[in-house]
């Protein structure tokens, strides 16, 4: 959102449960699911704007969710070919400890790597449709 220059409070408090994996699951990358949420936010090649949400045929939902499928496919590819959190870290992500272990390790690195890469995927997305 910073990026695309989007402040919007209230989205922005409501994807912090999307870290670690989603809420500290380690299933999907919060990074991915927050760079998904952006996308649907900021075009409505990828999102169903609120006052449509009822007017959209079969093929505009098929075609904004197969273009959002395009970038999430990217964001994969450029992770290694996963979005899975535990995959990508390798590590544990369930007690105050692991949190710690996992900030001083080389997977924390990554991680940060990794969510600066989502964010030049789905910027990069939004600048080919400007």
């Amino acid at each position: 959102m910073h990026a695309l220059g989007i402040q919007e409070k209230a989205v922005f408090a409501a994807a912090f449960p999307m870290a670690g994996g989603l809420a500290m699951q380690q299933g999907t990358c919060g990074a991915v699911v927050g760079g998904m949420l952006c996308l649907g936010m900021a075009s409505r090649k990828y999102g169903r704007p609120w006052d449509e949400f009822n007017t959209w045929g079969g093929d505009q939902v098929l075609g904004a969710l197969n273009a959002a499928r395009t970038v999430y496919e990217q964001c994969a590819d450029a992770m290694g070919g996963t979005t899975n959190c535990r995959e990508i870290t390798g590590m544990e992500l369930k007690t105050v400890e692991d949190a710690v272990k996992f900030g001083q390790s080389p997977s924390f690195e990554t991680c940060c790597q990794n969510c600066g890469t989502i964010a030049r995927i789905v910027v990069e997305a939004l600048l080919e449709d400007a």
